[in-house]
């Protein structure tokens, strides 16, 4: 046989179909079953040969050995990623990533203030800053904003250590805050990023007082960090600032910092994960919705029973369907939404389509039952083989339309068979209604009597129970952290509505410009030979050499962590509008959509794997396939530049002999296994490249929107798959490669069937770690030609409703971008009594 990999099919087709000469033979001589297995035991002994050939490798770490002596297959071994996303990153780092080299040369950090400052001199200085607001024009003596910076700073002129300047710091930022610093500076901070007159020193001094004073709160007591969170919301800082990066973002080069105190001002305001679940908790019970966390039995989505339901009254008309386990809730959801998808051809029955099997392409081209099982059919003509004299086989179809009406007789007992009622019972009582379901179902009633003109009036607010109120607080008075969390994601989408498209824009743009274009190999290489006092050039010298690569290296740096900083953010809205309204993180998503968010971030990907930049061979025998596993944006270590690091320059350390390392130089191979688990674990990783990712590919999975086909269409042309199946079959993470398998879930229907066969493994891990349901149809049994055609129609209805929820509910911010409901004509009509 041939050395190349033979399938079933192909040994069917040798056989049946088109079998050559040795097969004729081979077929004369014996039966079909006798020559099948032997094709099959050829290919067994092919495919033990090849495995063979791992055994021989210098590697010994994947190769087992039995007790009786024989060399066994070699088993998979897992790579764990340590990588675990940190919501709230240590201060050191907070504060280190803050400040960049050429921020010390503007602050003159060697040259502040050395003495102690008492809490009366600082309260004295913040007593005359409190004057200076009274005159909308002052922006406070720079002297008194570079004593209160030292002050902030720790005094780190009298500390000896990082831990002793950290500790300061956190003191003193208390006691500024206490000292009610704190509502200055917030006035202070709308005031300088208004004005384009004012020097960037003092700009840069105030808003670096300002992030300490947030960073410092949320490594305080609950007591610190509810105070900091009111007065900046009393004062719209998070608003004013996503506002002005968003519009001015390219004529500003504080971009950076201004982001990092956005970030740590949602955190700040919104509240961590574990506040994100009890948020989540208070609304289920608010809207009686029952969620039971400790079940592990399946569930379906409303949409799912009433497909299920549609099919039963096609298959079975006079099965009389029963309410087991429901909700007259759901029953009358169920009544509406069938009757609004049957009588009406609207754009919007393409929002949530039940598409039952009527409705399905395959089933529309069978031939409908037209002859009773009771009458009497001719007898079938006799035929010597069922194979034609040619050998081709005769393929018959005997596929039943199950669109169409169940004709065969029963026993006058049960109108359908037992196994079929026991499927819809189960069906009925595992119907899941969350609150993202209420929540769009919810808008989409509203916006089909609009559409079809059952409701007068569009901008009627009073009777939406998802819009919450501070009405909420006098009632539910236990919850009040919870309310202000869901108040404040209002007020901010209402405030910034206008404002998503340009911030998007700006993650794009950062997205594009973080791919590393400049050789860490040469930098690494340069800066240890600069180190040793080898001039590598004859005309400049080892230190000015250092310092220019130091600078580069620095630039890469500074963008992995912006990157970090603003992916983090849209992560953060994202999360937090879905728990507001789903809708809103809807029209956060067709913003991604529309800025080709897909192609910035799989390009972005590429080059995180296959960069030569970041990547050394060892020897000619290593190619880019084998380089790439462990030398890449994710296993690479994180650049660290000790001689910029803030608290090396407050300190005034020096750093001698220090050994740059920015290329993982260990293969996988030489990592120890434990051997009863096959597991491995990776020391070195980058941690801000993991977090950028991990960020970006959650995003990327919230786009991806369920039962919405058209977007899935737009990443598949892209072929992502490829960089996709990589990462999951080479690292174990549980956050980042539940991302990836999400997104390849729904990649999957639309993938052909010899994908499919050759990545059995990545459908397998599909169904091992992602959510199951009781209908999973993304494997098989989608339409995906109906899919296809009406993908488009289906974005253009989702717009359609989320014009429709942003102009219910914000009108004034909706005019903003064009959309003003008073400037369209009404259509006067003069109706004749005659024709009525």
């Amino acid at each position: 046989m041939q050395n190349d990999t033979v399938s079933i099919d192909q040994l069917e087709d040798q056989l049946i179909d088109h079998p050559d000469a040795k097969t004729r033979i081979q077929l004369n001589a014996e039966t079909l079953d006798e020559a099948f297995q032997k094709k099959l035991n050829a290919r067994a002994e092919q495919i033990a040969n090849q495995n063979a050939i791992f055994h021989d490798a210098e590697d010994g770490t994947d190769e087992m050995e039995s007790s009786n002596g024989r060399r066994e297959p070699p088993v998979t071994i897992k790579n764990n990623l340590p990588y675990k996303n940190v919501e709230v990153e240590t201060f050191e780092t907070q504060v280190s990533e803050w400040f960049v080299s050429h921020d010390y040369e503007i602050l003159q950090l060697k040259s502040l203030k050395r003495d102690k400052s008492t809490n009366q001199e600082v309260q004295k200085l913040i007593e005359e800053l409190g004057n200076d607001i009274k005159d909308e024009s002052a922006i406070g003596n720079v002297e008194i904003w570079r004593t209160l910076l030292y002050f902030a700073l720790g005094e780190y002129h009298e500390c000896t250590s990082v831990s002793q300047q950290t500790e300061s710091m956190k003191k003193n930022l208390r006691s500024l805050h206490d000292l009610g610093i704190s509502e200055f500076i917030a006035v202070f901070v709308k005031r300088l990023t208004g004005n384009n007159e004012v020097d960037d020193l003092t700009l840069f001094m105030v808003i670096t007082i300002h992030y300490l004073l947030i960073i410092t709160s949320l490594h305080s007591e609950t007591k610190y960090t509810r105070e900091m969170s009111t007065i900046m919301h009393k004062h719209g800082i998070l608003s004013h600032l996503f506002s002005f990066v968003s519009q001015q973002a390219k004529s500003q080069h504080r971009t950076r910092n201004y982001l990092k105190i956005i970030k740590h001002l949602m955190l700040l305001q919104f509240g961590t994960q574990s506040h994100l679940a009890s948020t989540m908790s208070f609304l289920n019970n608010l809207h009686g919705i029952e969620v039971d966390t400790d079940s592990k039995s399946l569930t379906c989505s409303p949409l799912q029973y009433f497909t299920i339901r549609e099919n039963l009254m096609d298959k079975y008309p006079s099965y009389p369907l029963s309410q087991t386990g429901k909700s007259p809730k759901v029953e009358n959801h169920y009544g509406f939404f069938m009757a609004a998808n049957t009588f009406s051809n609207s754009l919007s029955n393409l929002l949530e389509n039940p598409r039952p099997n009527r409705a399905h392409t395959a089933q529309t081209q069978l031939p409908a039952q037209t002859v009773h099982i009771a009458t009497p059919t001719p007898t079938p003509p006799s035929v010597a083989s069922e194979f034609m004299s040619g050998g081709e086989k005769i393929r018959k179809s005997y596929q039943i339309n199950q669109g169409m009406p169940f004709i065969y007789p029963t026993d006058g007992l049960t109108a359908i068979p037992k196994a079929v009622d026991e499927a819809y019972n189960i069906f009925s009582s595992a119907v899941k209604e969350d609150l993202v379901s209420q929540q769009f179902w919810d808008e989409r009633q509203r916006f089909m009597k609009q559409e079809r003109g059952f409701a007068e009036e569009s901008n009627n607010t009073t009777d939406d129970k998802y819009r919450y109120s501070p009405s909420l607080l006098e009632k539910y008075q236990e919850n009040t952290e919870e309310i202000n969390s869901l108040l404040r994601i209002e007020d901010f989408y209402e405030k910034n509505l206008a404002d998503f498209y340009d911030f998007i824009s700006l993650l794009v743009e950062i997205i594009n410009v973080s791919k590393i274009d400049y050789p860490l190999t040469y930098a690494e290489f340069e800066l240890n030979r600069a180190i040793a006092g080898e001039a590598h050039y004859d005309d400049i010298s080892p230190e000015k050499l250092r310092l220019y690569i130091q600078k580069e290296a620095e630039i890469i740096a500074v963008k992995e962590i912006t990157l970090k900083t603003i992916s983090g953010i849209v992560d953060i809205l994202l999360t937090w509008f879905k728990v507001s309204h789903i809708l809103k993180c809807h029209h956060l998503t067709s913003v991604l959509y529309d800025q080709q968010y897909f192609e910035a971030l799989f390009e972005f990907l590429n080059n995180c794997f296959d960069n030569n930049n970041i990547q050394i061979r060892k020897s000619e025998v290593d190619g880019p396939g084998v380089t790439w596993v462990y030398q890449n944006r994710l296993l690479n270590p994180q650049i660290e530049i000790p001689d910029f690091n803030f608290f090396t320059v407050c300190l005034e350390r020096q750093v001698d002999n220090y050994q740059y390392l920015f290329i993982n130089k260990v293969p996988l191979s030489d990592i120890p296994f434990d051997k009863t688990t096959n597991e491995r674990t990776l020391e070195t990783f980058n941690y801000n490249a993991c977090a950028a990712i991990d960020h970006l590919l959650r995003i990327a999975d919230e786009i991806l929107i369920d039962n919405m086909s058209q977007r899935v269409f737009v990443l598949n042309e892209l072929k992502p798959t490829d960089v996709l199946k990589a990462i999951v079959t080479n690292y174990q993470n549980d956050r980042i490669i539940t991302s990836i398998l999400n997104i390849l879930k729904k990649l999957v229907p639309y993938q052909g069937r010899k994908w499919k066969a050759s990545n059995m493994d990545i459908i397998s891990i599909i169904y091992l770690k992602c959510d199951l349901s009781l209908k999973d149809d993304w494997l098989s049994g989608k339409d995906l030609e109906s899919d296809f055609n009406t993908a488009y129609e289906q974005e253009i209805a989702l717009r359609g409703l989320l014009q429709f929820f942003n102009m219910r509910h914000y009108p004034k911010q909706m005019e903003e971008l064009g959309y003003d409901l008073s400037k369209v004509p009404r259509l006067d009509i003069e109706i004749d009594d005659t024709y009525v």
